[in-house]
């Protein structure tokens, strides 16, 4: 919760839109921006693989909003390391 509120509450601050835009330009979500811009209603599928996607630090509404990514690029190893515990735990829940 402290890296979230360290990380993020300068952009949620800025107006209610904001921090919504930002998160939208992660990798989870951005690949449904063209399928959401076209019908906003609907829901998708996300895939656990899609959360271990670095983002682009280039992506527009990074630059627009002048926010870099705290997150770290993952190497390949620590990406497989993190999906197999997320289906791990998602399993242990089923």
């Amino acid at each position: 919760m402290r890296f979230s509120v360290e990380k993020f509450s300068k952009i949620g601050e800025r107006d209610e839109f904001s921090l919504a835009n930002l998160t939208h330009a992660y990798p989870e979500w951005d690949k449904y921006r063209g399928r959401f811009a076209a019908a906003a209603h609907g829901r998708e599928e996300m895939d656990y693989k899609d959360f271990l996607i670095d983002a682009d630090p280039n992506h527009p509404d990074f630059l627009r909003l002048q926010f870099r990514d705290p997150f770290p690029p993952l190497t390949s190893q620590e990406r497989a390391d993190i999906y197999n515990e997320m289906i791990e735990r998602t399993l242990a829940f089923a």
